[in-house]
């Protein structure tokens, strides 16, 4: 696939591919969706059920209500560049002013606290103050659960005296929801002294954004380079391969770590089992203690083969994930997976196991499609669509398709040999029967497809547009 047919493909993305034909659509049913979180899956399926109501001259008759506990919403994408300085927060942040002024979005600010799903309502602390109070003036009767991730930090023990910090899980900041974190994390690499070293944990799969973690080590690794001479950055990583390569994209990544970042250490089959926080001076180390993940190290290049400890002075520490607490919540041990992590759905629609309750985005279990924000959005029309075709009397759409793409930059505008360049990763699933199991899903319609050739300052280009219209899908 060549370059410009891939940014072409993925700017169009999935508007319009499932929309509810018209001539079918008898819609007497008033629907009043309630969507909760304001992200790239929640925003696009609240934009998208009020753009294909007006197509099908169902205005009138659909209401839907964002609720989210920030009136912005921060890009997870491209965030990395915060921590190089190349953008700030500001460059990364949107609102919901167009939602309600061009598509008649309703939205509250507010902390959800709990749901009747019976009977469609929502409580929370409105403003994110006070006592919890109904928030929903109309009972919903679709409830779309948009609300990500949350981490699940007990793999690991985290020794940390006060006297180092007084927040303990400051001292390993994980930056994998923008904003705060990622502002914490910027000011710990500002602020090392040059010379000591930086380590990033990946955690186990299946986690947001599959390529972050490796990008991430490569522009930190670029901008440690120039900023901080004689730093290192260790990339630990649970996963192996036979051939001491990143298990996304080989090719790539691969290329950058041996020939580009000589100050990149990575270290495959590394399970972190501890982080102990101790005081020099004035200078706040870490100490990762790992051990293998793999008592069978599947190479000699790079996969750890005995328990070890890296000392660094900033720990990006990004922990195990699973679906947002208000969504196991809401869905109970019957509509989550057997982990009791993950939402069941079926892909077809993104109906959960509750009945009116639909979940999409990273919080979902698939066999096959990643947790991004790109894929989210392909969700989310998805979505929109089974929900008007139910509530028309249409049938749902028999194979819906989703794409899963992203650029990853690899190397900053710090780099005076190579310039600024990246590389991107695309991959495509269309609903239908595996022959597996013969269960229903999203299958994999093709394996995933790298930037051919290496990383590039035509696909940093690129890159930008890619961002710029797919931001412009969601949120004007």
């Amino acid at each position: 696939m060549l370059r410009r047919e891939f940014v072409k493909y993925l700017t169009a993305g999935a508007a319009g591919q499932f929309i509810l034909p018209v001539s079918g659509a008898s819609a007497a049913t008033p629907l009043n969706v309630v969507v909760i979180g304001g992200g790239m899956a929640g925003a696009t399926a609240a934009k998208y059920l009020r753009v294909w109501a007006r197509k099908l001259a169902l205005d009138a008759l659909v209401s839907v209500t964002i609720i989210d506990k920030s009136d912005q919403y921060v890009s997870n994408i491209m965030s990395n560049m915060v921590l190089t300085g190349e953008k700030t927060i500001a460059n990364l942040t949107y609102t919901y002013a167009s939602l309600k002024t061009k598509y008649g979005i309703n939205f509250i600010k507010a902390t959800v606290s709990s749901v009747d799903t019976a009977n469609g309502w929502v409580y929370g602390k409105l403003n994110n103050t006070g006592s919890d109070i109904l928030l929903n003036a109309t009972p919903f009767n679709r409830l779309i659960l948009a609300t990500g991730i949350s981490f699940d930090p007990s793999t690991f023990t985290l020794n940390v005296p006060s006297t180092v910090y007084a927040n303990p899980w400051e001292a390993i900041p994980h930056a994998w929801q923008a904003g705060t974190q990622t502002t914490l994390l910027r000011n710990q690499l500002v602020n090392m002294t040059a010379g000591n070293h930086v380590a990033v944990t990946i955690p186990v799969s299946p986690y947001r954004c599959p390529p972050g973690p490796y990008e991430r080590a490569c522009v930190l690794a670029d901008w440690l380079r120039v900023k901080k001479p004689g730093s290192k950055i260790y990339l630990i990583d649970p996963g192996q391969t036979a051939d001491g390569r990143p298990p996304v994209e080989p090719n790539n990544f691969g290329y950058a770590f041996a020939n580009i970042h000589k100050n990149l250490v990575y270290v495959q089959n590394a399970r972190l089992t501890a982080v102990t926080g101790s005081l020099a001076g004035t200078t706040k180390f870490k100490t990762l203690s790992l051990v293998p993940n793999s008592a069978t190290p599947l190479n000699t290049v790079n996969a750890l083969a005995s328990p070890t400890a890296v000392k660094v002075e900033v720990a990006n520490v990004i922990p195990k994930m699973q679906a947002a607490d208000l969504t196991r919540s809401v869905l109970g041990p019957a509509g989550l997976d057997a982990d009791g992590r993950w939402a069941v759905v079926d892909e077809r629609s993104y109906k959960s196991l509750v009945p009116k309750v639909y979940v999409i985005g990273d919080s979902i279990k698939s066999a096959n499609q990643p947790k991004a924000g790109h894929i989210g959005n392909q969700q989310a029309k998805v979505c929109a669509d089974a929900i008007l075709r139910e509530l028309s009397n249409v049938a749902l759409y028999d194979a819906p398709v989703t794409n899963s793409a992203c650029f990853t930059p690899v190397t900053t505008n710090l780099n005076s040999q190579y310039g600024a360049m990246a590389s991107w990763l695309t991959a495509t699933f269309r609903y239908g029967v595996d022959p597996t199991d013969n269960v229903s899903r999203m299958l994999r319609v093709s394996t995933n497809i790298e930037s051919p050739g290496r990383p590039s300052k035509d696909n940093f280009s690129s890159m930008g547009k890619w961002f710029t219209s797919l931001m412009q899908d969601v949120y004007s």
